[in-house]
């Protein structure tokens, strides 16, 4: 493996991320190209922050309805292919489209499992407030919180799933026993980042819908593969402190 195998702080999980990216740059950029672009697709016909749709061609209906269908598509190659990027480029391996694209397909049907459990589901939480009578709406909102607990407890079943054969969900939650918060604080601070960078480009681009739907598709693209690169990290770096990996290696 190119990265040294010792136990790590949470800086040094960050720091490693960054480096990680930086090291394998072509390669994310390549895989990053087409879900960017699903991205873009989705903002112009959406509108982006500003609900201002950069594509006037369709109806409402119409737009709405194949927005949801690239973000479905951009979400879910977004989870195929960037967990076994992350692996490959910690493993020392080609870090590639092609070599994501390949090594994903031999787990497919898990990994489309874990995609629809794990992606989707929050793109379902997402419209909760949209569900009428409201009271309703509060009473999901209650399993749903309790749901996300269980989504951060399996966040390390991708990586989980292209290390290793099988259990990833159950493989995750028992490499985060005890050690909770080393997820959750850094996931919480991303997010964080992830809506200032949103926010930035919801306030510089607001009068232009092509250049605010290019930015946000950029912020996207720029922070995917460093939360992705983080997690892969911690989910090597749980197996070294439960496990000894580097003395197994």
């Amino acid at each position: 493996m190119r990265y040294e195998l010792k136990p790590r702080s949470t800086v040094e999980l960050i720091d490693g991320a960054f480096k990680l990216v930086r090291d394998n740059l072509w390669g994310f950029v390549e895989i990053e190209a087409p879900l960017a672009l699903l991205a873009l697709i989705q903002l112009l016909l959406y509108g982006g922050p500003h609900h201002t749709r950069a594509v006037s061609l369709l109806s409402p209906a119409a737009s709405d309805a194949l927005s949801r269908i690239f973000m479905a598509l951009a979400t879910g190659l977004d989870r195929f292919l960037l967990p076994v990027a992350t692996v490959a480029a910690f493993e020392g391996t080609t870090v590639s489209l092609e070599a994501s694209l390949r090594r994903s397909w031999k787990v497919r049907w898990p990994l489309i499992a874990l995609t629809l459990l794990l992606s989707y589901s929050l793109l379902f939480s997402g419209s909760l407030f949209s569900i009428k009578p409201k009271w309703l709406a509060t009473l999901l909102l209650v399993p749903m919180l309790g749901f996300t607990y269980l989504l951060i407890r399996w966040s390390l079943s991708f990586a989980a799933l292209f290390a290793e054969p099988r259990g990833a969900l159950r493989r995750s939650a028992s490499l985060l026993d005890g050690a909770f918060g080393r997820i959750f604080w850094p996931t919480l601070v991303s997010l964080l980042a992830y809506f200032l960078g949103w926010i930035t480009v919801h306030k510089l681009f607001h009068a232009t819908p092509v250049a605010e739907a290019l930015c946000t598709a950029a912020t996207y693209s720029f922070f995917g593969p460093i939360q992705t690169a983080f997690v892969t990290l911690l989910y090597f770096d749980q197996r070294i402190r439960r496990e000894g990996l580097g003395l197994a290696m």
